[in-house]
């Protein structure tokens, strides 16, 4: 009986810790994608400053 709940703690643990790591991944590569949309210059900025 014991050795039978050690796996389903296990299963249940590393499908947990599966499901936060993948939306840890998700957040994070959402919030590289808005710093490189916000902080990249745009395209009229990069004429300006070729014109320097």
């Amino acid at each position: 009986m014991m050795p039978l709940l050690r796996s389903e703690l296990r299963k249940v643990t590393t499908t947990k810790v599966l499901f936060f790591l993948t939306l840890a991944v998700i957040l994070f590569t959402a919030l590289n994608v808005c710093l490189l949309v916000y902080l990249t210059p745009s395209a009229m900025g990069a004429e300006n400053n070729d014109q320097l």
